[in-house]
């Protein structure tokens, strides 16, 4: 995992959908200063809150921690269920 890759794909996501970090954070249920930390790259994410963003976001997780460039990768996607 590189956490300069992960940092960056989490600020550009978060600015790709208009979002401040207290915003992004009401929907994946996180706090603020965990966000930010993660966006320094002065925190490791947990398994459990790059599953969450990911879903919020509905992309890879292999794409935010830089392990696959497709974002969109159809067979590593979260189907969401209503």
């Amino acid at each position: 995992m590189d956490l300069n890759i992960l940092s960056m794909r989490l600020k550009k996501e978060r600015s790709l959908h208009m979002l401040s970090i207290e915003g992004l954070s009401d929907f994946v249920n996180l706090s603020p200063e965990i966000i930010q930390a993660y966006e320094d790259r002065s925190r490791i994410i947990d398994v459990y809150e790059i599953f969450e963003i990911a879903r919020f976001y509905n992309i890879s997780i292999d794409y935010l921690l830089g392990m696959d460039n497709d974002k969109y990768d159809c067979r590593k996607l979260f189907i969401r269920h209503h």
